[in-house]
C-alpha cells in the first residue's frame, strides 16, 4: 500500500487495510486489558506494602498522583468560557465491524 496513489487503490486494497486495522484494534483492546490487570495487581501490592514504587531486577514502577484542572462549559459563565476556553482540532477515525 505505501507509495500508491488513490488512483491505484482498489476496493480490495481498502477492504484489506480496514480488516488489518480492525484486527489490530481488537488486539490492542486485549493488550490494554492485560496491562490494566497488571496495573491493578501492582497497585494492590503497593497499597499492601505502603509503598509508592516497586522494583525487580530489571524493572521499577512508580505511582504518582497527578492533578488536572478542567472547566465545564455548563458551570462557567459564557464570557469567561469564551475568553479562556482552548479549542483543539484533530482528526478522529472510528472503525467498527459491519
Amino acid at each position: 500500500m505505501s507509495g500508491t496513489t488513490t488512483k491505484e487503490v482498489t476496493p480490495e486494497d481498502v477492504s484489506a487495510v480496514l480488516e488489518k486495522w480492525y484486527l489490530a484494534k481488537e488486539e490492542i483492546k486485549k493488550l490494554e486489558a492485560k496491562c490494566d490487570s497488571y496495573k491493578r495487581f501492582t497497585d494492590k501490592v503497593m497499597r499492601h506494602e505502603g509503598k509508592k514504587s516497586l522494583e525487580s531486577k530489571y524493572y521499577r514502577v512508580t505511582k504518582r498522583t497527578q492533578k488536572r484542572r478542567t472547566m465545564s462549559q455548563q458551570t462557567t459563565p459564557q464570557e469567561i468560557w469564551e475568553k479562556y476556553a482552548k479549542t483543539t482540532e484533530f482528526d478522529a477515525y472510528y472503525l467498527i465491524e459491519r
